[in-house]
């Protein structure tokens, strides 16, 4: 469970877990305010002491943003929420595999980004090749989330201190999601070519 030992880490925490209260209850606007103070104050805490396990939770904090980003129609700041996980989360599991907190945050961004290209993909105004390449990309991310979580021993529905995270079935489920969606695209393009002939 998430617990800071300061006064401030204390509020941190607790703007952390409203937002966790809000996500559940669809309050989305309150829930991204609450998460934002929640990775400010964690910052200021990971900045002053250096700790890995603040900086694994502001790690944790960023996918939640950018899902909350990408529920209000706003991919682009979501997609940043999500890379900037993936630049605190690789650098502490690269340094210490052991850190769960990492690898549930690079799970849950890989697979952010993934919903972010499949909701690109599903944009059937453009050409089948732009929906081909999105296709691929949400497979792509999905299949890095998956890998991510392979070697984590019995995954729970919350990471090691608490937060709510992704599932390992539905990112499987999404990967053969995406792979229909390619087959399908890719016959039509094929199909498309030949006729042209």
């Amino acid at each position: 469970m998430l617990v800071f030992s300061s006064e401030s880490g204390g509020l941190a925490a607790s703007h952390i877990w409203m937002g966790e209260a809000f996500t559940r209850t669809g309050n989305t606007a309150q829930a991204l305010q609450s998460y934002e103070r929640g990775l400010a104050g964690s910052e200021q805490l990971a900045w002053h002491s250096a700790g890995t396990s603040t900086q694994a939770v502001c790690a944790g904090l960023r996918p939640k943003i950018g899902f909350l980003r990408a529920k209000m129609g706003k991919r682009a700041q979501a997609s940043e929420e999500y890379q900037r996980a993936l630049s605190i989360a690789e650098s502490i599991a690269s340094a210490d595999p052991n850190i769960l907190e990492a690898q549930y945050s690079l799970a849950d961004a890989y697979s952010g980004l993934g919903e972010l290209s499949q909701m690109q993909a599903l944009d059937l105004s453009q050409p089948i090749e732009q929906q081909i390449r999105y296709w691929s990309e949400a497979r792509s991310y999905f299949r890095h989330s998956l890998d991510v979580w392979q070697p984590i021993h019995n995954p729970g529905a919350g990471t090691p201190v608490g937060f709510a995270c992704g599932d390992p079935k539905f990112v499987a489920r999404e990967i053969a999601q995406s792979d229909a969606a390619l087959a399908k695209l890719q016959s039509s393009a094929s199909s498309g070519s030949s006729a042209l002939r």
